[in-house]
């Protein structure tokens, strides 16, 4: 049978269309949704970073959000942990490009908490809807520019890619260094999975070694027996911070999300994949309080321990300039028969 007989257009089986949202907070900024005719609803926000605030498949939501909602740019207050007054977290917020983590001075700059990136609108953006032997292919792409005149001149470009036969979609960025200096290169992708993919019942199972306490409360007595597992929603608990480190001889990382982990071989699961020779790190984020109840998996291409500590241990990655790196991120949600 062919296809196209059947159709007036590609847009009858699935599509991407950009568009701007509205109200509140997030008003006027740009946006992009794809359906992909196989169960995948998902949106990508050019005004926001090339980030992703949800994926749904089959109708079942995968990410976390949280209370602040989408937020436009101009509410990006980069003082201390003022960050988080618009971390909506989604399936992704993405963090760098020159710097991530908790918010220190570096010499005679002070950084705020995860970078600018995020709350960076994208320019030359496009979109991508082409059939092609049956399958229909449904791509975003986008330019992110971290610029400072005296300073570094990072580029960014995202495309975020799917077709008609996945339930998932392909994170590529190519970033590039087109200042004169070398420049840091701190990218860390915060992938946030939430209810009910996320549940008492889930666990993670990843090809890499156990983790190793990233913070004080995943030091507490038993919390790293527990880093795979969670528990029921608590009033009060502060997040814990687990650190994977994966090498490049054991090929291709593989992280999955499990949502029963008493299942490992029929349970649905979201699966990640990533090269360690880019992203040889991994956060956990940890968080089971009520109303915060989340999880991070989040590569990274250095661990966020301090931007001039890691400078001092020479573990500080660097892009010379005119250099590239490619980075991509395979995210799939898997319903095992």
């Amino acid at each position: 049978m062919k296809i196209r007989d059947y159709i007036g257009d590609a847009k009858q089986l699935g599509f991407v269309q950009r568009c701007k949202l509205s109200e509140g907070k997030m008003d006027g900024v740009d946006a992009a949704v794809i359906q992909n005719g196989n169960g995948l609803n998902m949106m990508v926000l050019p005004g926001r970073g090339m980030d992703i605030p949800y994926v749904y498949v089959d109708g079942m939501g995968l990410h976390f959000f949280s209370g602040t909602g989408i937020t436009a740019p101009a509410y990006y207050d980069k003082e201390n942990v003022e960050w988080l007054r618009s971390f909506f977290a989604g399936t992704l917020t993405t963090c760098g490009i020159t710097y991530a983590g908790h918010p220190q001075i570096d010499g005679d700059e002070q950084l705020g908490l995860h970078g600018r990136i995020s709350n960076t609108p994208a320019e030359d953006v496009r979109v991508f809807q082409e059939f092609r032997d049956g399958i229909l292919h449904l791509a975003v792409e986008g330019t992110l520019k971290e610029v400072k005149f005296f300073g570094d001149y990072a580029v960014l470009i995202r495309r975020v890619e799917t077709d008609s036969t996945r339930k998932g979609f392909t994170i590529i960025d190519t970033i590039e260094n087109r200042g004169s200096n070398p420049m840091p290169l701190m990218m860390l992708y915060h992938i946030n999975f939430g209810y009910p993919l996320l549940n008492p019942d889930a666990g993670v199972v990843t090809n890499g070694a156990t983790p190793f306490p990233g913070n004080n409360n995943a030091k507490l007595e038993g919390e790293l027996e527990k880093w795979n597992t969670f528990q029921e929603a608590a009033d009060v608990y502060p997040e814990r911070l687990f650190y994977h480190t994966f090498r490049k001889e054991d090929g291709l990382v593989t992280v999955e999300l499990l949502q029963d982990r008493s299942k490992p071989d029929t349970s649905p699961r979201v699966r990640m994949k990533f090269d360690p020779d880019v992203l040889p790190n991994m956060v956990q984020w940890k968080s089971m309080q009520k109303q915060q109840y989340v999880v991070g998996l989040e590569p990274c291409t250095v661990l966020p321990t301090g931007r001039e500590k890691l400078r001092n241990e020479g573990k500080l990655p660097m892009l010379q300039p005119e250099e590239r790196r490619e980075i991509r991120i395979i995210y799939d949600y898997i319903k095992p028969e």
